[in-house]
């Protein structure tokens, strides 16, 4: 049963390692670690494995009504021209969900960022030079996806590296620190030269989701100061030197449709605006003419919504020139509603609301933080708010946001409220260190 719990975290471990950069081997991860659990669990450790249906913990209770819905829609909208590719990522979000919600050491929990700081850190640099050679139009995460997608996945990251920072419970020390403030920096640069204004909004609101839990932590608003001045610093450096770049254009990017008139969509310069505009308008006529209010037509089956079928006033403006076939609503919400009906909407609004209410009581005995915890707001509020304007939940960043969320929710804490554990002061100069050790 050991070497089945080692299997488990090894393909965990991988799956982090290589979620951001290639195909294949994050597969192979993550059957890996399902082979683990099942082999610990069909071995003896039945007893002690969290089943994902368990009626005194709503958050794994919320995750599996997901996965029945996507599976009651599957049924009741086959065949689908997708198969069986829905349902299998929603089986793989809710599975990875399960697994790092269960309990595990303090040290295994603690490891767990540097394999997802390593295989970010190594997709950036790789998409990078892409970039750079001319490979790809724009910077991306190779395994992740369009820019909008790599940047949820990136923000993601820096909400980790943020919960390194702020961490009191995990015993980091103050050079782990330096270095995930400095990772942050960084990411948060590229995150600004990528130029996702719905991704750089999501952040600024998960920013705004952690001042309940660490606004008055100093720490926390010096890691803001030097994120503003990296950002501020990245900013002016490509407008300098690099002005008629990609980087520039990606810069100019963000505030394209921001003049002294307002916000306005100009027809030649902001076309993929209009298009997002075509894809709510077609999402929202689905979702209440389409005659399937329930349970939609089917997880990845958007492509299966008759364009021609609905009359628009005005007409779609990019149908017929920039797209033919719809793949998905370009908003998460009506993604959702479209494909799995508004049960499926209401699945996703209750499993987010009961982990957000999870992050905001299970709160530390000494009033600190854990790291799993900050990382687990980024994972609730950047892909929802950035999935408004484009991505929808799946994929990587629903596989990330699962097991951020899966982890950042464990009940570490007694069911009545914090346990009475003993804590032990401890600072440093820097302030790097925080005063929460449990024994």
């Amino acid at each position: 049963m050991k070497a089945c719990r080692k299997l488990e975290y090894f393909g965990i471990a991988l799956l982090l390692l290589t979620l951001p950069l290639v195909e294949t081997p994050k597969q192979v991860a993550f059957w890996l670690a399902l082979l683990g659990f099942a082999g610990a669990f069909f071995a003896g450790g039945a007893g002690r494995a969290r089943l994902p249906v368990r009626f005194d913990d709503p958050v794994a209770t919320a995750a599996v009504a997901m996965w029945l819905v996507c599976l009651m829609s599957t049924a009741v909208n086959w065949p689908l021209a997708a198969g069986f590719k829905g349902l299998r990522d929603a089986s793989a979000c809710v599975l990875l969900f399960w697994l790092l919600h269960r309990r595990r050491s303090p040290a295994a929990v603690r490891r767990l960022p540097l394999f997802l700081v390593l295989g970010l850190f190594a997709a950036v640099v790789r998409g990078g030079l892409a970039w750079h050679t001319g490979s790809t139009p724009i910077w991306e995460l190779h395994s992740v996806g369009v820019v909008t997608r790599s940047a949820i996945y990136i923000g993601m990251g820096i909400f980790v590296l943020i919960g390194v920072l702020l961490d009191s419970e995990s015993g980091f020390t103050p050079p782990v620190k330096y270095g995930a403030l400095t990772g942050a920096v960084g990411l948060f640069a590229v995150l600004l030269v990528m130029g996702s204004r719905g991704a750089l909004l999501a952040f600024v609101a998960g920013i705004g989701g952690l001042l309940p839990l660490a606004g008055g932590n100093r720490t926390f608003r010096a890691a803001l100061g030097c994120l503003a001045v990296g950002g501020i610093v990245a900013a002016v450096l490509v407008m300098t030197q690099y002005r008629d770049s990609a980087a520039g254009e990606r810069i100019r990017h963000l505030k394209a449709n921001i003049s002294r008139r307002g916000i306005h969509l100009d027809r030649d310069i902001l076309v993929n605006d209009l298009n997002r505009i075509d894809h709510w308008r077609l999402g929202l006529r689905q979702v209440l003419e389409g005659g399937r209010p329930l349970l939609g037509v089917g997880p990845r089956n958007f492509s299966a919504v008759a364009v021609d079928g609905f009359s628009f006033d005005p007409p779609l403006s990019t149908y017929g020139t920039i797209w033919t076939k719809p793949g998905h609503a370009h908003n998460l919400l009506l993604t959702k509603a479209a494909e799995e009906g508004l049960l499926g909407v209401a699945a996703l609004l209750v499993f987010l609301g009961a982990a957000a209410r999870r992050l905001g009581r299970g709160r530390s005995p000494c009033g600190g933080l854990h790291w799993s915890r900050v990382a687990a707001v980024g994972a609730l509020i950047l892909p929802l708010i950035a999935g408004m304007f484009n991505s929808p939940f799946q994929n990587e960043n629903a596989w990330l946001a699962m097991m951020l969320i899966g982890v950042g929710t464990r009940r570490r804490y007694g069911p009545a409220g914090p346990l009475s554990l003993p804590c032990r002061p401890q600072d440093d100069a820097a302030g790097m260190v925080s005063t929460c050790r449990h024994h």
